[in-house]
């Protein structure tokens, strides 16, 4: 009995499945083995067994009608029963096997002096953990741990351990920890979990539920339990239903007592013995567990039971559980503190640090909080260089956690840079969504009656303005209730659909919208007849604020200007309606001059925080990206931004105009720079140096300018009409010369103002009452003509002139010594070239990436040096003049 407790005690360890490795031996399936093959099959279980023990073994499951066969079934059955007792489904109140008792009967006993020196031990390790913010142990045997049994060998448990010990200290780990003799393994799960513990009595075996600190009277009452449990949920977030649903498979809400321990232990809380006996009096009826009656008073912490049956009861708050320990500092301290704080937020208002993720850096867990050194550094590094120890401390003070002594972080961080408010948004019948619009709750119409207005154009002037700051679509909302598509529905359904669009409105209002909209010809019969509003009307005046209907049909019709009420409104949402004080002005022409010297593109640093795609960020987002951008930007010029920028309602700031009016500037006084294209011309110098050469004289003859930039679509292979097609989206073939200057600077023909101005002549067209544009697409056919020749799918019989290059384009004329040399020196090169078999143009065409048969001086030389044919430098340069295009 002996010998099998040990073997059940290792396969119960190992979670072995012991027929496995028996059944590759019996073909046939009879159950039985020749006793060498079952002691082979007990080698590869690895289990630690003598000889001896292995032919006790034999011995005993022997088959007693044929001796030179081994019963392997008998033998695994009866160490099965370390897992599970067979025949259950027959006697299902029969008494199981306890693993537990089989694992405590072969540890060793420990005598007084030893269990003192691990009492003192266990002490000193959790003093080493803390002090070095060890918490995460498990880690350093996890990768010993291959079969994931939280069991690994002593050698193993020994090198694994962070912490400096004696020998006589690890012997009494290893002795208190191991699972048996000293082959046995060590269960580093429960040296961990004692680690982790107030109290320091060990837990030899790996108990379903650890038990974290002692019981009292207090936390054995069942309420504070629960309550106890609640807060732990609601601080991590536990679905504890889920831990017990695989222990249900019948769904019945009920598990057996052993069940219910484990989904305790999985969702790791910490629960003594009395705790438990408790907490199965209460839940228990009968043989089972009633999980789902304890799950559902857990989860009241984050929602009431039946909250369908009362929709309107008020909810009690979860915060009181979530609220942090503080310290309790002297009202001088606390002063001081405060002092500092208001210091910090000063300097994050002008400088707009970004200093979350460094916070987070020193972060890996995610817990939010950090130790008091790594919280200083940062502010030190983040929030001014000139803050005092003394001041640091303050602060670090100020945050600390007083048990851990750790820093919350994220609550330094809220204090400095709060949050904006969330707006409340009610849907409550007969009252404004938004009471911060326009809409008040003392109606708008009664205020239009005083004033002789009328009422429904000021509602309508207040939905347009709420529809063009949230950018809604109400048609989108409204659509779903009219199945038949008759831009007609029930005023019930109206009302739904507004109230789903979150569009504020009071009852006054609706009825001046039902009066203006009500189709007196059509009614509808649901269930009784009733009104039908024509919502399709409705949309149209709504979406007037957008954009004018049926455009397509006149695309030259000026919509009407509008009402001066909703003009007013309309320059909160757009800006640019607005006009624009000179201080602006000047701030505004600052920014202009600064990014377009840098050639920064605004729009798309503004895009990173507008995750919504709304075209608005925050204040201090808005902030944020200036100093990014490195704009010298003072508070008194924020201001004036904001002023204009920031809508009065939802505190966002417009970056869309803001960019528009920086990069294109105002129309009405165009006071940004303008871009000279001789500065254009300079800095590509600087880039293609060999497409900048200065025509000589005849700069005005059309015909040479042509001439020279077919020489430079020819040997750059550029397809022109390419660079031009983005600015032409109608395909109309014309362009303004604006685009057509910025397509020709696209493309790297560099031209001053002068060929400009010539080729407007020549290609430029000129209407009634409409500005100046330019044919680019006889331009780029003229340019063309150096591949091939327009329409000859419909004479493709005729044969094109072949392109001659202008005379500086022309390959030099060497002298008759010149040309001697070099004919010697590619005779050589030619009978090289023969005698090696090799190929020469895949070398070189490895460099050329545009295949245009064209590479520069440098690679062709290295091409040569590659291919090993030699040449003195003066031949490789006659080789480049005879060879190489003009510069």
């Amino acid at each position: 009995m002996e010998l099998q407790a040990r073997i059940q005690a290792q396969v119960w360890k190992k979670r072995l499945r012991l027929e496995e490795f028996f059944r590759d031996f019996d073909p046939l399936r009879t159950h039985q083995i020749s006793p060498s093959q079952f002691e082979r099959g007990l080698n590869l279980m690895r289990l630690s067994l003598s000889s001896s023990d292995v032919q006790s073994l034999i011995k005993k499951y022997t088959v007693p009608e044929e001796p030179t066969k081994v019963n392997y079934l008998s033998f695994c059955t009866d160490i099965d029963n370390v897992f599970a007792t067979k025949g259950l489904e027959k006697d299902p109140l029969a008494q199981s096997f306890d693993p537990q008792s089989l694992m405590r009967s072969l540890q060793e006993e420990m005598t007084p002096d030893e269990a003192a020196l691990l009492e003192s031990t266990l002490e000193y390790v959790r003093a080493y953990a803390q002090s070095r913010r060890l918490v995460h142990i498990k880690d350093f045997f996890q990768d010993f741990d291959r079969h994931n049994n939280h069991h690994i060998t002593r050698a193993q448990f020994v090198q694994s351990l962070p912490f400096p010990l004696r020998p006589a200290q690890l012997d009494v780990l290893c002795k208190a920890y191991s699972d048996g003799p000293a082959e046995a393994g060590v269960n580093y799960l429960a040296f961990v979990r004692d680690v982790h513990r107030d109290n320091s009595a060990p837990s030899t075996a790996p108990a379903p539920v650890s038990a974290p600190r002692a019981a009292s009277a207090s936390e054995a009452d069942l309420g504070a339990l629960v309550a106890r449990m609640q807060t732990q949920v609601l601080q991590r977030r536990v679905r504890v239903l889920e831990f017990f649903r695989d222990f249900d498979k019948l769904r019945t809400g009920t598990c057996l007592p052993e069940h219910f321990r484990t989904g305790l232990s999985l969702c790791q809380f910490h629960l003594t013995e009395p705790e438990l006996q408790s907490l199965l009096r209460a839940y228990q009826s009968g043989v089972k567990v009633d999980y789902r009656a304890f799950c559902s008073k857990l989860d009241e912490v984050f929602s009431p039971q039946h909250l369908e049956r009362s929709p309107t009861e008020p909810l009690a708050s979860s915060a009181h559980l979530l609220q942090r320990a503080r310290p309790e500092l002297s009202a001088d301290r606390l002063a001081y503190a405060h002092e500092v704080m208001d210091k910090i937020r000063r300097f994050a208002r002008m400088h707009r640090p970004l200093a979350k993720p460094f916070f987070q850096s020193f972060d890996r867990a995610h817990r939010g909080y950090i130790t008091p050194s790594q919280f200083k550094s940062n502010v030190q590094a983040h929030y001014g260089q000139n803050l005092t120890a003394l001041e640091l401390q303050a602060i670090a003070d100020l945050y600390t956690n007083p048990v851990t002594g750790d820093v919350y972080y994220g609550d330094f961080l809220q204090d400095v840079d709060p949050p904006a408010a969330p707006r409340e948004v009610q849907c409550v019948a007969g009252q404004p969504l938004d009471e911060s619009s326009s809409l008040e709750r003392t109606g708008v119409v009664a205020s239009a009656t005083r004033h002789n207005a009328d009422p429904t154009e000021v509602v309508l002037d207040k939905l347009r303005l709420h529809v063009l700051r949230h950018r809604t679509r109400v048609s989108e909302f409204l659509r779903d209730f009219d199945k038949l598509n008759r831009g007609r529905i029930t005023a019930t359904q109206f009302r739904a659909g507004l109230s789903m669009a979150r569009i504020p409105l009071a009852d006054a209002e609706f009825d001046a919208l039902v009066t203006r909209y009500t189709d007196p010809n059509a009614t509808m019969s649901v269930p009784e007849p009733t009104a039908t509003i024509h919502w399709t009307a409705f949309c149209e005046d709504i979406d007037a604020v957008f954009s004018r209907k049926h455009l397509e049909r006149d695309p030259n019709a000026t919509p009407p200007p509008p009402r001066p009420e909703t003009l007013q409104h309309l320059e909160i949402v757009d800006p640019s309606i607005a006009p624009m004080s000179e201080e602006l002005r000047e701030v505004l022409q600052r920014f202009s001059i600064l990014v377009s010297q840098r050639r920064v593109l605004m729009k798309p640093f503004f895009q990173d925080f507008d995750r919504h795609h709304n075209g608005r960020v925050s204040a201090t987002q808005f902030a944020e990206v200036l100093s990014m951008l490195s704009l010298p930007v003072t508070p008194a010029d924020l201001e004036l931004m904001y002023a204009r920028y920031r809508d009065p309602v939802l505190k966002d700031v417009n970056y869309l105009a803001f960019s528009r009016d920086v990069d294109t500037g105002d129309d009405d006084q165009p006071f940004f720079r303008e871009i000279d294209a001789g500065d254009t011309r300079r800095r590509t110098a600087e880039f293609i140096p060999e497409i900048m050469t200065e025509p000589s004289g005849g700069r005005g003859d059309v015909e040479k300018l042509m001439k020279r930039l077919q020489a430079v679509v020819r040997r750059r292979s550029i397809r022109m009409r390419e660079f031009f097609k983005d600015f032409d989206r109608l395909r109309t073939g014309l362009v303004v010369p604006g685009k057509f200057h910025s397509a020709c600077d696209m493309a790297g023909l560099a031209l001053s103002d002068a060929e400009f101005a010539e080729l407007e002549a020549v290609y430029g067209v000129t209407e009634p009452n409409a500005p100046l544009r330019l044919r680019y697409t006889d331009f780029c056919d003229r340019l063309d003509e150096v591949f091939t020749h327009k329409g000859l799918e419909r004479t493709p019989q005729f044969e094109p002139p072949t392109w001659q290059p202008p005379q500086e384009e022309a390959a030099p004329v060497l002298s008759a010594p010149d040309s001697a040399e070099l004919n010697a020196c590619l005779d050589r090169l030619r009978g090289t070239v023969h005698t090696t078999r090799m190929l020469v143009r895949p070398h070189m065409q490895d460099y050329d990436r545009l295949n245009n048969a064209r590479i520069t001086p440098a690679q062709f030389r290295c091409s040569l040096g590659t291919l090993r044919l030699d040449a003195s430098d003066r031949e490789r340069a006659l080789l480049v003049r005879q060879f190489g295009d003009a510069a």
